[in-house]
This record gives structure tokens, sequence and C-alpha cells, in this order.
């Protein structure tokens, strides 16, 4: 039973969701079309609500979880009187599902986070406030109003993380593969974890020393929780098989526009998220230039599509001059150090080496450099960090309020237009 005072935290929270609906209504009725990769995603989420399941955009790579489940919220919404599916199908209610995502996670984190940190209370004033500003992270913040599947996919990986943290092994492996097995790692860490370091090397040891006794440590912390880690897991590896099936029988893990989305190694795709998370969150560290080689991948949609905020970054910044992707090694590096700082004060290594790995799978094969695919990664670095002070919590909040105040004005109040396309108007979008 909640007290009043409980319940009194959680009013943040509805204000949230007020200003979220206001700023969703802003949105639509500046633009009430669908626009970017709305004209992919709204038709094929129409061609279902009309029951349509069968003809399929081969230009859409990802799972039709976004569009099933706009058309069960349109079911539902067509069931009161005297509402019709097609009111409910239209570009503005298709993006609601979106909004609706974004509050889910608000009111997700606060579990979460009291999951993450067990000395945090999910009821407290100061743990609401940290998952709305969590939840107001800029990416995620602006793809709250339009049909995208970012809200989305990050929920239900958010889920999947709560849902392991809290024992419910079977459910929490239904998400995105990659974050599916960065789950299973977060078990295994758990549990090998307090068995490897108990019995730390010794500063006498030599290098070599060190290692060997670490790896006795895993392999008794394996033989000893051998069972616990076989019945926590296999629900993870179900899903990496059927992913694997998946796979050979497509051909590629994506379902369409194969040609688009080939994977590659694109290496500094890490160098870009390590430089972003210590802009949104702390500074990074050094290390030495001659550990990392450069595979830089310009894809042809960089450069080619002056909409979104990375056409900049890379134009201003990467193409400025063939050194600067040098010069910058010794920022990334600083940031690196920096960011990781947070994470050894709370995560042990096994933990940061399961994020890492999780981390790199998602960006490396990845040929587009875009901000979106930075979503998930940065909310489980911040999740996973000592929660900031009151202080810093506020800094953080004014910072992201600017960022998407800024953003939030350019795309309603800044359109331009194309030569080629001289009819349409072009927004700025992350």
């Amino acid at each position: 039973m909640l007290s009043k005072k409980s319940l009194a935290s959680w009013i943040p929270l509805i204000v949230h969701g007020c200003i979220l609906g206001i700023v969703f209504y802003a949105v639509n009725k500046a633009v009430p079309d669908a626009y970017m990769d709305e004209i992919f995603h709204v038709p094929q989420a129409q061609r279902y609500c009309n029951g349509d399941y069968y003809t399929w955009d081969p230009k859409l790579t990802t799972p039709p979880g976004l569009y099933i489940i706009s058309n069960l919220l349109v079911t539902l919404l067509s069931t009161v009187p005297p509402s019709s599916p097609s009111i409910f199908c239209s570009t503005q209610f298709l993006r609601m599902t979106s909004l609706l995502f974004t509050i889910m996670i608000s009111y997700l984190l606060p579990h979460l986070l009291h999951s993450l940190h067990p000395s945090v209370s999910p009821y407290s004033l100061r743990t609401i406030m940290e998952s709305i500003v969590i939840s107001s992270f800029p990416v995620l913040w602006f793809y709250s109003f339009l049909y995208y599947t970012d809200t989305g996919s990050t929920f239900f990986v958010l889920a999947g993380y709560y849902l392991e943290r809290v024992g419910k092994y079977g459910p929490s492996a239904m998400t995105n593969i990659i974050w599916a097995c960065f789950v299973a790692g977060d078990i295994v860490s758990s549990i090998l974890s307090p068995v490897i370091f108990s019995s730390p090397p010794s500063e006498r040891d030599s290098f070599v020393e060190r290692w060997i006794k670490i790896a006795e440590n895993v392999v008794s912390g394996i033989q000893s929780n051998l069972k616990i880690l076989v019945k926590r897991t296999i629900p993870y590896f179900v899903v990496v098989l059927l992913v694997g099936v998946f796979f050979v029988w497509n051909g590629s893990i994506a379902l369409g526009d194969k040609t688009n989305h080939v994977a590659i190694l694109h290496i500094p795709q890490v160098y870009y998220f390590i430089a972003f998370t210590a802009v949104l969150s702390l500074p990074l560290t050094m290390i030495h230039p001659s550990d990392l080689y450069d595979l830089r991948y310009e894809h042809p949609f960089l450069l080619s599509d002056n909409r979104h905020y990375s056409f900049y970054v890379w134009k201003k910044i990467y193409k400025r001059h063939p050194s600067v992707k040098y010069l910058l090694i010794p920022a990334y590096f600083t940031a690196l150090q920096i960011i990781l700082r947070p994470l050894t004060a709370c995560r042990s290594s096994l933990w940061m080496l399961t994020f890492a790995t999780a981390v790199c799978l998602t960006l490396v094969p990845s040929p587009l450099f875009e901000f979106r695919y930075f979503i998930i990664p940065y909310i489980i670095y911040r999740l996973n960090i000592r929660p900031p002070s009151a202080t810093r919590l506020l800094l953080e909040f004014m910072a992201y309020s600017v960022v998407n105040a800024v953003t939030l004005y350019l795309f309603i109040y800044k359109p331009f237009k194309w030569e080629s396309e001289p009819s349409q108007l072009q927004r700025f979008l992350w």
C-alpha cells in the first residue's frame, strides 16, 4: 500500500505526461502528414488496420512489432462508439503509439533504477525525477512524437532488462537479440563476479600469474554455479537459436532493403558513441592512439540528407580535413576514460565487458552514422552509473531541456526546401 507521500511523488510523472501531450499536439498540428521514415511505417500500419497482413513494403527492415501493436490499439479504440478504425489509422493517431511507449518508459524507469541500485526507492521523488530526466534523453524524446520504431524498441529492451533483474528470465529474453545477450551477460556477471573477485590476484603476482588466477576463478565459478547458470540463461540461448535460423532463412538480419543495410566493419561507430556519451553526460579519457585503427566508413546516405544532425557533424567536423579523424583520437580516448570511471564504481569488470560487447555488436556492423542507434546504449550506460546528486540531476535536466527545445523549434519553425523537391518542406531532426 502506497503512502500519500509516495503517491504525491508520482505527480511529476503525470505532469511530464501532460507536457509530452502538449508537445505531441504541437508537432501534429505543424506536421500532420507522414514525414521521413514515416512514409514507410504509416502505410504499412494502415495496411494492418485494413486487415491486409500479407503485403510488406520491401523498404522496411525491422520486424512488424510496431504495426501489430498499433493495430491492437486501433482495434481496442474502435470498440468505443462512435469511433471507427479509419480515424485511428491516421498518421496523427499512429504517432500516439510512440508517445505511449515513452510514457510507459517513464513509469518503468523508477522500478528499473531500484533494481539496479537497491538503496534507491522506486517511489521517492528523487527517483521519479531521475526517471523523467532519463526519459527526456533528447534523441528518444524527439522520436516520441513521430511514428518510428525507436521508443517501442527502447521500451522492450528496458522491460527485458527489468524482468531479468527481478528474476523473470523467460519473458526478459523476448527482446532485441543483441540486448537479450547483454541481459544474459548480466545474469552471468551477477553470478560469477563475486566468485571471480572473491580472491583477487596479489599485486606481487606477475601479469601472467594474475591472469592465470583470474582464469582459475572463472572455471571454479562456472563449475560451482553451472546448474543455476544453465537454468537462467536457457531462454536467451533459445532466442539466439531462433534468430540464427531466421538469419539463415532470410540471408540477412534485415527483413528488407538489404542493399542499404549491409553489415560492415565500422569500428569508428564506437568512437562516435563515446564522444556522444561524453557530451551528453561526462568528459572522457586517454588511450594510446596506436591501439586503434581507422576503419571509418562514409555511407552514401550520410552526405545526401541534410535533414539529419549527423549530416552536419560529418560535414563540419569529419570532412573538414583528412587529418581530423586522427586529431580526434586523443579526445576519444580521454572521453572513454572519463565515462568508464563512474561505471567502475558500480559495476564489475565482467559486466563492463558484457556491456562493451553489446555496444560494439549494436554499432560496429552498421554502415550509417545515425544518432538513433545510440539511444539504447546510452540509456543502459546512464542507468548503471551511480545516481547523481540533486544538483547534477538538475543540470542534466536543464541541458536536456535546452537541447529538446532547440530541436523542436528547428523541426517546427525552420523548414527548408530542396531544389529537387520544391513543393515539399524538409525539416531538421536527429
